[in-house]
């Protein structure tokens, strides 16, 4: 027997708004495959504890691993926000923002703060540094620019971004020579997440792209690659 599936989809998310709103929530969590992302996200802030050895090896190297490792938690979350029902969830009488924050707010706050424990339990080898706040900074940043991203251009595209922002960073620390670690946490004011914890520029700018993304996302939704809302 042959399904339509655009009209199982369109049911679904018909169905989604005619159910208790915690039903609502599982449901739209469920959809975007919730428990896989967030397995993902946890493992991908476990290569922070895996390559504690690794990088106390030198400074160079937990700077590199603080740019990396943000970049694939951003990528994931971004990616995750694709919706499987596009237009008809739209119409769904339901808060779509309020789910969709809870969705990306709790894959937020989870990775950071995992990210930030396992962090603080390396041995620090820029003591003028706190890089737990730099870990968190930049997952907060990249973040947003991935749902920026995935609002632009596709939701499955949107790890790009993050991975872009990732690579320009990380090239700085390339050439920082190693007679010159002073200059490692102060490139310049537009590599953001290559600064120091205590940088007040960089804060504002992941603030702000976070705050942003999350916003324009939750109240417009993503983009497919058709160009249309979802």
């Amino acid at each position: 027997m042959m399904i339509d599936r655009p009209s199982t989809l369109a049911s679904s998310a018909v169905r989604l708004g005619a159910v208790p709103r915690w039903r609502s929530l599982a449901l739209f969590l469920r959809a975007r495959g919730m428990l896989l992302t967030a397995v993902l996200v946890m493992a991908s802030c476990g290569l922070l504890g895996f390559l504690d050895d690794w990088a106390a090896r030198g400074a160079m190297r937990q700077a590199l691993v603080l740019q990396l490792v943000p970049v694939l938690v951003a990528a994931l979350i971004g990616v995750s926000v694709s919706s499987p029902f596009g237009e008809p969830e739209r119409t769904a009488a339901c808060s779509l923002p309020m789910l969709r924050g809870v969705h990306v707010g709790s894959l937020l706050v989870a990775g950071a703060g995992l990210s930030m424990w396992l962090v603080s339990r390396w041995t620090n080898l820029a003591p003028k540094v706190d890089l737990e706040w730099v870990v968190a900074r930049n997952i907060i940043g990249l973040t947003g620019i991935a749902f920026l991203a995935g609002r632009l251009i596709d939701a499955r595209l949107s790890w790009i971004a993050p991975l872009v922002s990732g690579i320009v960073a990380s090239s700085y620390i390339f050439r920082v020579r190693p007679e010159e670690l002073d200059k490692l946490w102060n490139p310049d004011w537009w590599l953001w997440n290559g600064q120091s914890s205590n940088d007040a520029t960089s804060w504002v700018i992941a603030l702000v792209l976070g705050a942003g993304g999350i916003a324009w996302l939750c109240l417009t939704g993503p983009r497919d690659a058709t160009g249309e809302e979802t």
